[in-house]
Protein backbone atom coordinates (compact mmCIF):
# COMPACT_ATOMS: atom_id res chain seq x y z
CA UNK A 1 0.00 0.00 0.00
CA UNK A 2 2.77 2.43 0.90
CA UNK A 3 4.63 1.56 -2.30
CA UNK A 4 1.68 2.12 -4.65
CA UNK A 5 -0.10 4.96 -2.86
CA UNK A 6 1.95 7.63 -4.66
CA UNK A 7 0.94 6.45 -8.12
CA UNK A 8 -2.23 5.59 -9.99
CA UNK A 9 -3.86 2.25 -9.38
CA UNK A 10 -6.22 0.71 -11.90
CA UNK A 11 -9.46 -0.88 -10.76
CA UNK A 12 -8.39 -3.92 -12.79
CA UNK A 13 -5.78 -4.78 -10.16
CA UNK A 14 -7.61 -7.62 -8.49
CA UNK A 15 -4.86 -8.49 -6.05
CA UNK A 16 -5.02 -5.05 -4.42
CA UNK A 17 -7.71 -4.14 -1.91
CA UNK A 18 -10.28 -1.47 -2.76
CA UNK A 19 -9.03 0.55 0.19
CA UNK A 20 -5.52 0.62 -1.31
CA UNK A 21 -6.84 1.65 -4.73
CA UNK A 22 -9.10 4.34 -3.20
CA UNK A 23 -6.17 5.95 -1.37
CA UNK A 24 -3.85 6.30 -4.36
CA UNK A 25 -2.50 9.81 -4.76
CA UNK A 26 -3.44 10.10 -8.44
CA UNK A 27 -6.62 9.39 -10.39
CA UNK A 28 -7.27 9.00 -14.10
CA UNK A 29 -10.25 10.49 -15.94
CA UNK A 30 -12.44 7.41 -15.58
CA UNK A 31 -11.93 7.34 -11.81
CA UNK A 32 -12.65 11.06 -11.58
CA UNK A 33 -15.90 10.61 -13.52
CA UNK A 34 -17.04 7.86 -11.15
CA UNK A 35 -16.16 9.86 -8.05
CA UNK A 36 -17.94 13.00 -9.28
CA UNK A 37 -20.92 11.05 -10.69
CA UNK A 38 -20.79 13.06 -13.89
CA UNK A 39 -20.68 12.25 -17.62
CA UNK A 40 -17.46 12.78 -19.61
CA UNK A 41 -18.93 15.97 -21.13
CA UNK A 42 -19.37 17.46 -17.65
CA UNK A 43 -15.76 16.63 -16.76
CA UNK A 44 -14.58 18.40 -19.92
CA UNK A 45 -16.64 21.42 -18.84
CA UNK A 46 -15.09 21.42 -15.36
CA UNK A 47 -11.63 21.23 -16.90
CA UNK A 48 -12.38 24.02 -19.35
CA UNK A 49 -13.62 26.29 -16.57
CA UNK A 50 -10.49 25.39 -14.56
CA UNK A 51 -12.51 24.06 -11.66
CA UNK A 52 -10.26 21.03 -11.80
CA UNK A 53 -6.70 21.01 -13.14
CA UNK A 54 -4.61 17.98 -14.13
CA UNK A 55 -1.44 17.53 -12.13
CA UNK A 56 0.47 15.37 -14.61
CA UNK A 57 0.26 14.29 -18.23
CA UNK A 58 1.61 10.90 -19.32
CA UNK A 59 3.49 10.20 -22.54
CA UNK A 60 0.36 8.66 -24.05
CA UNK A 61 -1.54 11.93 -23.45
CA UNK A 62 -3.56 10.68 -20.48
CA UNK A 63 -4.11 13.21 -17.69
CA UNK A 64 -3.66 12.44 -14.01
CA UNK A 65 -5.38 14.32 -11.21
CA UNK A 66 -4.51 14.60 -7.55
CA UNK A 67 -7.08 12.73 -5.50
CA UNK A 68 -7.20 15.51 -2.92
CA UNK A 69 -8.12 18.04 -5.66
CA UNK A 70 -10.90 15.79 -6.96
CA UNK A 71 -12.32 15.20 -3.49
CA UNK A 72 -12.27 18.94 -2.73
CA UNK A 73 -14.15 19.64 -5.96
CA UNK A 74 -16.65 16.91 -5.14
CA UNK A 75 -17.33 18.48 -1.74
CA UNK A 76 -17.74 21.86 -3.40
CA UNK A 77 -20.20 20.56 -5.98
CA UNK A 78 -22.40 19.04 -3.27
CA UNK A 79 -22.92 22.58 -1.95
CA UNK A 80 -23.91 23.97 -5.36
CA UNK A 81 -27.39 24.74 -6.67
CA UNK A 82 -29.01 24.98 -10.08
CA UNK A 83 -30.78 28.12 -11.26
CA UNK A 84 -34.22 26.80 -10.23
CA UNK A 85 -32.95 25.68 -6.82
CA UNK A 86 -31.42 29.11 -6.27
CA UNK A 87 -34.67 30.83 -7.27
CA UNK A 88 -36.62 28.71 -4.77
CA UNK A 89 -34.12 29.55 -2.06
CA UNK A 90 -34.33 33.29 -2.79
CA UNK A 91 -38.15 33.10 -3.08
CA UNK A 92 -38.14 34.87 -6.47
CA UNK A 93 -38.59 33.84 -10.09
CA UNK A 94 -35.88 32.16 -12.15
CA UNK A 95 -35.86 35.23 -14.40
CA UNK A 96 -35.01 37.59 -11.53
CA UNK A 97 -32.44 35.12 -10.18
CA UNK A 98 -30.80 35.11 -13.61
CA UNK A 99 -30.76 38.92 -13.49
CA UNK A 100 -28.91 38.86 -10.16
CA UNK A 101 -26.37 36.42 -11.58
CA UNK A 102 -25.76 38.34 -14.80
CA UNK A 103 -25.36 41.58 -12.83
CA UNK A 104 -22.72 39.93 -10.66
CA UNK A 105 -24.64 40.51 -7.43
CA UNK A 106 -24.45 36.76 -6.87
CA UNK A 107 -21.41 34.86 -8.14
CA UNK A 108 -21.83 31.68 -10.16
CA UNK A 109 -19.18 29.07 -10.87
CA UNK A 110 -20.79 27.94 -14.14
CA UNK A 111 -22.93 29.73 -16.71
CA UNK A 112 -24.91 28.38 -19.68
CA UNK A 113 -22.54 28.14 -22.62
CA UNK A 114 -22.06 25.63 -25.40
CA UNK A 115 -22.88 22.17 -24.07
CA UNK A 116 -23.65 23.47 -20.60
CA UNK A 117 -27.33 24.36 -20.26
CA UNK A 118 -27.61 25.41 -16.65
CA UNK A 119 -26.10 27.67 -14.05
CA UNK A 120 -24.18 26.35 -11.09
CA UNK A 121 -24.21 28.52 -7.98
CA UNK A 122 -22.58 27.86 -4.66
CA UNK A 123 -25.03 28.23 -1.79
CA UNK A 124 -22.31 30.11 0.10
CA UNK A 125 -22.54 32.96 -2.42
CA UNK A 126 -26.30 33.25 -1.85
CA UNK A 127 -25.73 33.25 1.91
CA UNK A 128 -23.17 36.06 1.53
CA UNK A 129 -25.59 38.05 -0.64
CA UNK A 130 -28.38 37.83 1.96
CA UNK A 131 -25.91 38.62 4.77
CA UNK A 132 -24.89 41.82 2.97
CA UNK A 133 -28.54 42.85 2.70
CA UNK A 134 -29.15 42.10 6.38
CA UNK A 135 -26.11 44.13 7.38
CA UNK A 136 -27.34 47.20 5.50
CA UNK A 137 -30.95 47.08 6.70
CA UNK A 138 -32.15 50.01 8.78
CA UNK A 139 -32.50 49.24 12.50
CA UNK A 140 -34.51 52.38 13.28
CA UNK A 141 -37.35 51.80 10.81
CA UNK A 142 -40.15 49.29 11.27
CA UNK A 143 -42.40 48.95 8.27
CA UNK A 144 -45.22 46.46 7.74
CA UNK A 145 -45.68 45.64 4.06
CA UNK A 146 -48.01 42.87 3.00
CA UNK A 147 -47.31 43.07 -0.74
CA UNK A 148 -44.30 41.25 -2.17
CA UNK A 149 -41.37 43.54 -2.87
CA UNK A 150 -40.91 42.04 -6.35
CA UNK A 151 -44.54 42.77 -7.25
CA UNK A 152 -44.19 46.28 -5.86
CA UNK A 153 -41.06 46.97 -7.92
CA UNK A 154 -42.77 45.63 -11.04
CA UNK A 155 -45.94 47.67 -10.50
CA UNK A 156 -44.00 50.90 -9.95
CA UNK A 157 -41.83 50.15 -13.00
CA UNK A 158 -38.61 50.30 -11.01
CA UNK A 159 -35.57 48.38 -12.21
CA UNK A 160 -35.19 45.32 -9.99
CA UNK A 161 -31.40 45.14 -10.26
CA UNK A 162 -30.89 48.88 -9.74
CA UNK A 163 -33.11 48.75 -6.65
CA UNK A 164 -31.14 45.85 -5.13
CA UNK A 165 -27.83 47.49 -6.06
CA UNK A 166 -28.90 50.78 -4.40
CA UNK A 167 -29.86 48.84 -1.28
CA UNK A 168 -26.46 47.13 -1.17
CA UNK A 169 -24.59 50.41 -1.80
CA UNK A 170 -26.44 52.30 0.94
CA UNK A 171 -28.29 54.58 -1.49
CA UNK A 172 -31.72 53.36 -0.43
CA UNK A 173 -33.04 52.83 3.08
CA UNK A 174 -34.80 49.51 3.61
CA UNK A 175 -36.13 47.42 6.48
CA UNK A 176 -35.71 43.75 7.31
CA UNK A 177 -38.48 41.50 8.61
CA UNK A 178 -37.14 38.04 9.38
CA UNK A 179 -38.93 35.05 7.90
CA UNK A 180 -37.68 31.99 9.79
CA UNK A 181 -39.29 29.57 7.36
CA UNK A 182 -37.53 31.30 4.40
CA UNK A 183 -34.27 32.73 5.80
CA UNK A 184 -32.83 33.46 2.32
CA UNK A 185 -35.93 35.12 0.87
CA UNK A 186 -35.47 38.53 -0.74
CA UNK A 187 -39.04 39.28 0.31
CA UNK A 188 -37.71 39.89 3.84
CA UNK A 189 -36.33 43.25 2.66
CA UNK A 190 -38.59 46.24 1.93
CA UNK A 191 -37.23 49.48 0.42
CA UNK A 192 -38.57 52.45 2.35
CA UNK A 193 -38.40 55.04 -0.42
CA UNK A 194 -39.92 52.76 -3.03
CA UNK A 195 -43.44 53.85 -3.80
CA UNK A 196 -44.13 55.17 -0.31
CA UNK A 197 -47.17 57.44 -0.42
CA UNK A 198 -46.39 61.12 -0.27
CA UNK A 199 -48.22 63.05 2.42
CA UNK A 200 -51.34 64.72 1.03
CA UNK A 201 -51.68 68.13 2.60
CA UNK A 202 -54.89 68.46 4.60
CA UNK A 203 -55.74 64.74 4.61
CA UNK A 204 -55.16 61.71 6.83
CA UNK A 205 -55.42 58.03 6.01
CA UNK A 206 -57.87 55.93 8.09
CA UNK A 207 -54.87 54.44 9.90
CA UNK A 208 -53.53 57.90 10.78
CA UNK A 209 -56.99 59.06 11.83
CA UNK A 210 -57.30 56.09 14.22
CA UNK A 211 -54.12 57.26 15.94
CA UNK A 212 -55.38 60.84 16.23
CA UNK A 213 -58.75 59.82 17.69
CA UNK A 214 -57.38 56.98 19.82
CA UNK A 215 -59.59 54.24 18.38
CA UNK A 216 -58.97 51.20 16.20
CA UNK A 217 -59.29 51.44 12.44
CA UNK A 218 -62.63 49.55 12.44
CA UNK A 219 -64.15 52.41 14.43
CA UNK A 220 -62.91 54.88 11.80
CA UNK A 221 -64.74 52.96 9.07
CA UNK A 222 -67.86 52.86 11.26
CA UNK A 223 -67.67 56.67 11.66
CA UNK A 224 -67.34 57.08 7.89
CA UNK A 225 -70.27 54.74 7.25
CA UNK A 226 -72.50 56.71 9.65
CA UNK A 227 -71.49 60.10 8.28
CA UNK A 228 -69.56 61.26 11.35
CA UNK A 229 -66.40 61.64 9.26
CA UNK A 230 -66.13 62.95 5.72
CA UNK A 231 -64.09 61.00 3.20
CA UNK A 232 -62.64 61.69 -0.23
CA UNK A 233 -61.05 59.34 -2.76
CA UNK A 234 -57.42 60.25 -3.49
CA UNK A 235 -54.83 58.70 -5.81
CA UNK A 236 -51.61 57.38 -4.24
CA UNK A 237 -48.49 55.66 -5.55
CA UNK A 238 -48.86 52.22 -4.01
CA UNK A 239 -52.03 51.24 -5.84
CA UNK A 240 -53.83 51.99 -9.10
CA UNK A 241 -57.11 52.53 -7.27
CA UNK A 242 -57.88 55.73 -5.33
CA UNK A 243 -58.08 55.21 -1.58
CA UNK A 244 -60.20 56.80 1.13
CA UNK A 245 -58.63 59.86 2.74
CA UNK A 246 -60.17 61.90 5.55
CA UNK A 247 -59.87 65.71 5.55
CA UNK A 248 -58.17 67.02 8.68
CA UNK A 249 -60.98 69.56 8.98
CA UNK A 250 -63.43 66.67 9.35
CA UNK A 251 -61.28 65.19 12.13
CA UNK A 252 -61.31 68.51 13.99
CA UNK A 253 -65.06 68.84 13.53
CA UNK A 254 -65.56 65.29 14.85
CA UNK A 255 -63.51 66.07 17.98
CA UNK A 256 -65.63 69.15 18.58
CA UNK A 257 -69.04 67.58 17.87
CA UNK A 258 -68.63 64.17 19.49
CA UNK A 259 -67.19 62.57 22.59
CA UNK A 260 -66.11 58.94 22.71
CA UNK A 261 -66.71 56.57 25.61
CA UNK A 262 -64.08 57.02 28.30
CA UNK A 263 -63.61 60.73 27.56
CA UNK A 264 -66.81 62.16 29.08
CA UNK A 265 -65.45 63.00 32.55
CA UNK A 266 -67.67 64.47 35.27
CA UNK A 267 -70.18 65.88 32.78
CA UNK A 268 -71.11 62.50 31.35
CA UNK A 269 -74.77 63.00 32.22
CA UNK A 270 -74.91 66.02 29.91
CA UNK A 271 -73.88 64.09 26.79
CA UNK A 272 -76.41 62.00 24.90
CA UNK A 273 -75.39 58.72 23.32
CA UNK A 274 -76.11 58.71 19.61
CA UNK A 275 -74.25 55.57 18.51
CA UNK A 276 -72.85 52.38 19.96
CA UNK A 277 -72.87 48.56 19.85
CA UNK A 278 -76.35 48.37 21.39
CA UNK A 279 -77.82 51.25 19.39
CA UNK A 280 -76.74 50.89 15.77
CA UNK A 281 -73.87 48.39 15.84
CA UNK A 282 -71.08 50.94 15.88
CA UNK A 283 -68.09 49.29 17.54
CA UNK A 284 -67.61 52.16 20.05
CA UNK A 285 -70.01 54.41 21.95
CA UNK A 286 -70.30 57.91 20.50
CA UNK A 287 -71.84 60.80 22.45
CA UNK A 288 -73.02 64.16 21.17
CA UNK A 289 -71.06 66.93 22.86
CA UNK A 290 -73.47 69.04 24.94
CA UNK A 291 -71.43 72.17 24.22
CA UNK A 292 -71.89 71.56 20.50
CA UNK A 293 -75.65 71.19 20.99
CA UNK A 294 -75.88 74.50 22.93
CA UNK A 295 -73.73 76.31 20.36
CA UNK A 296 -75.83 74.94 17.52
CA UNK A 297 -79.08 76.07 19.16
CA UNK A 298 -77.62 79.49 19.89
CA UNK A 299 -76.52 79.81 16.30
CA UNK A 300 -79.99 78.83 15.08
CA UNK A 301 -81.62 81.38 17.43
CA UNK A 302 -79.25 84.06 16.23
CA UNK A 303 -80.06 83.19 12.64
CA UNK A 304 -83.80 83.42 13.27
CA UNK A 305 -83.42 86.76 15.07
CA UNK A 306 -81.32 88.11 12.24
CA UNK A 307 -83.98 86.99 9.74
CA UNK A 308 -86.78 88.67 11.69
CA UNK A 309 -84.82 91.82 12.43
CA UNK A 310 -82.41 92.38 9.57
CA UNK A 311 -79.74 95.00 10.06
CA UNK A 312 -80.19 97.86 7.63
CA UNK A 313 -77.08 99.85 6.78
CA UNK A 314 -77.53 103.61 6.59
Amino acid sequence: KEHFSFGILSDAFTRLSKQTISTAQYMNESQVIRLLHCPPSKLKLLLREKLLLPNKRLNNGKQLFLRIDVECLNNRLTRCLSLDDSANLLDISSYKTRQLLRAGLITSILQPEGNNRDWLIEKLHIENFISRLKKGASRSVHYAEHNRITNKISFLKHNFIETIRDMLNGKMTYSFAENKSKPFSIEQFVPMALGDDQKIEGYLSPCEASGVLGVNINAIYDFIKRGYLDVEMKSVQRTTRPIKMIPTASIQQFKYRFILSGSRGKTSHLHSKISGPKLDGCCVNVYLNSRYSETTLAAKDAGIALFLNPVVET
